[in-house]
């Protein structure tokens, strides 16, 4: 149990810098002096969801085991959780965008069968 909570820390300790970097890439790429076409916009959501997602969802297990001490429920609610804020987040990028390049549909591939795992 204390082993799984680490390693949740430590997830949200990897998300919080993915979320420090997209800063730096913002500030470095002269985003914030211009408007924003809307596909940088969108580039930018795709660089920051995942792990905001990842950072909230790593304190999941904790805060359910304050209502259960019932690990398998806590863990497949917090992985349905996960599943379905990874689905939201894959959802909002495919609809958004117009014409994928290779890389993002070699993505989209990895994406759906990491969400389907989840469930």
């Amino acid at each position: 149990m204390k082993r799984v909570i680490e390693t949740l820390n430590t997830v949200a300790q990897l998300a919080i810098a993915l979320v420090g970097f997209t800063g730096i890439v913002v500030i470095f790429g002269d985003r914030f002096k211009r408007k924003w076409p809307a596909i940088e916009a969108l580039q930018f959501y795709s660089l920051l969801a995942p792990p905001i997602t990842a950072l909230l969802c790593s304190f999941l297990p904790e805060l359910l085991n304050a209502i259960t001490d019932d690990w398998v429920l806590i863990w497949r609610i917090s992985n349905a959780i996960l599943g379905l804020l990874h689905l939201s987040n894959f959802l909002y990028f495919v609809i958004k965008i117009r014409d994928a390049i290779l890389i993002q549909k070699l993505a989209a591939i990895t994406a759906v069968t990491l969400i389907i795992a989840h469930f």
